[in-house]
Formats: C-alpha cells, structure tokens, sequence
C-alpha cells in the first residue's frame, strides 16, 4: 500500500514539474496551451503534496507505540460514577473500573473528574482531576 502511494505521489510530482516548466518555457505537449499545461502542473503537484502527506501520516502511525493496558489505563482522564469514600466506581475510556482514591486525596464525589494514576491487583487508584500531582 505505501510503495503505490509513494508511486502515485511521484508520479504526479514528476508529471506536475514538467507541465509546469513547459508551461513557463513555452512549450507545447499535447497540444495543450502552456497557460492551460501551467494550471495542471500546478493541480498535479498539488496532489502531490497531498499524497506526500498521506504517506507522512501512513508510516508516522505505522511506527507508533501501541498502548495497551496498564499503559493505557495510566494517565487516563474519566469521571467518577459512585463516591470514592476511599473506594467506589469510575468510568474510564468507556469501561467501568472499581477504584479507591490515591493515598493523602480528599474523596472524590459523584461525576467528578479523576486521573488514573496507579494500579493496586484489580482497583484502579485515582485523583481528583483537579488535584495537583
């Protein structure tokens, strides 16, 4: 996949810079005036810079970490759906955890927003959102 956008997107480069330079330089292809050759080299290298991007973006994800769980559960924002009188149950990234506030935390109220900090076996220690760390 990426070695046919990168194709495309040189062939439309390569494409766009001649057009371009015959248009500038008066030449004629295809019997296509040079104002019009201008206009689509322009066009050309436009769709060039696009799928330049595409590929940019294709292999900066393709080469990214993939975040799984205690990663991903730490650091994560949520709200807290019972009191935390120092336990209860919190809704992060769309899943229910039971969770007990961080150790020197006031408790936390219903709806309140809280930030995983920790992991105790299966609880999820959290803070308030508005606490500083």
């Amino acid at each position: 996949m990426h070695a046919w956008l990168a194709f495309f997107g040189g062939v439309c480069a390569a494409f766009g810079v001649l057009l371009l330079l015959s248009g500038i330089s008066g030449l004629v292809y295809f019997g296509i005036g040079s104002q019009m050759q201008f206009v689509i080299g322009v066009i050309a290298l436009f769709i060039a810079a696009i799928v330049a991007l595409m590929l940019f973006a294709a292999v900066h994800v393709r080469h990214r970490r993939i975040k799984t769980g205690i990663e991903a559960l730490i650091g994560a924002w949520g709200s807290a759906v019972t009191d935390l009188k120092p336990q209860g149950t919190v809704r992060v990234a769309g899943e229910f955890w039971r969770a007990t506030v961080a150790k020197g935390s006031n408790w936390i109220g219903e709806g309140e927003p809280i930030k995983v900090i920790g992991l105790e076996g299966m609880l999820v220690v959290v803070r308030s959102a508005e606490e500083k760390a």
